[in-house]
């Protein structure tokens, strides 16, 4: 129980991360935070027809509008300390489908969203609900119906079918210090990376990849959001961490996707009800 919990906190803060301006580096065209020779290579590359999705709006360092080796050579003059214009610059916020389908429905902290966790081979049918400080999350695990509640900083396990339900304590969640699930947004900000197209199974999907900041030198976190049209259809989440091999700094990668089975604004009201139900208590630290 706790790692689906786990699941779905992770889920929601990855869905409720807002899309911020922020100061970039002039060059830094693959959004390692550095500008040096990979980048202006990004950019031959680019020139050449060897490099796919990259962001136009980033490669044109000299804003002549078009993107072509003078760029390269603009990003090489910044490595050698050369090149006389500014070297960071704001970076405005960006209108995307995320930022136009999803961030509207998550700034309204009332939202429903669906999809379906494998857990010892089994698929497991969620939904989870948010309404501002409470969350609704339910799931059908081996012919129960499993409902986890979180009212006002206070969790709750419920069986709907037999009308019990159980006061959880120890540090499962909540507390003193609950989040505000609907409102994420307002204290993370995704760094918006690039948008391209991509084939799955013979579909076509829109994916917008995004930059969680405030990681250490040592790692980060992006996150991708695979549409189709309007719908958002993936959710993918990449760990980068760097290594030492043969002497060099190497970025090892860790994937994790989730498909998003339906999205909407709006809550069910009665998941959030506790009326009816009897309550008893048990110690959530005593579960495996």
């Amino acid at each position: 129980m706790k790692k689906i919990v786990a699941f779905v906190l992770a889920m929601v803060m990855a869905v409720s991360l807002g899309i911020g301006a922020s100061a970039r580096l002039v060059g830094d065209i693959n959004s390692d935070k550095v500008t040096n020779s990979s980048d202006a290579l990004l950019i031959l590359k680019y020139v050449v027809g060897l490099e796919k999705g990259l962001n136009e709006k980033y490669a044109d360092v000299n804003g002549d509008g078009k993107v072509d080796s003078s760029d390269a050579l603009s990003v090489l003059k910044i490595c050698v300390g050369l090149y006389e214009g500014e070297l960071e610059v704001e970076d405005e916020k960006v209108e995307t489908l995320k930022s136009k389908y999803i961030d509207p429905i998550i700034t309204s902290n009332k939202f429903t969203l669906k999809t379906t966790v494998e857990q010892d081979s089994e698929k497991i049918p969620v939904t989870i609900m948010v309404d501002g400080k409470n969350m609704a999350t339910e799931m059908t695990y081996s012919g129960m119906t499993l409902r986890i509640l979180i009212l006002n900083g206070q969790t709750y396990c419920v069986m709907p079918k037999f009308l019990l339900g159980q006061d959880v304590y120890g540090k499962l969640v909540g507390g003193e210090d609950m989040l505000d699930f609907g409102g994420f947004g307002t204290s993370v900000e995704l760094k918006f990376v690039k948008s391209e197209q991509v084939t799955i199974s013979g579909k076509t999907y829109t994916k917008e990849t995004y930059r969680i900041p405030g990681n250490s030198e040592y790692t980060y976190t992006e996150n991708s959001y695979y549409f189709l049209g309007n719908s958002w259809k993936i959710l993918e989440t990449t760990t980068y961490t760097s290594t030492i091999q043969n002497g060099e700094k190497v970025w090892v990668e860790e994937k994790e996707s989730q498909t998003i089975d339906s999205f909407k604004a709006g809550v069910d009201a009665s998941y959030f009800k506790l009326s009816g139900m009897n309550i008893g208590e048990i110690n959530m630290d005593e579960l495996a």
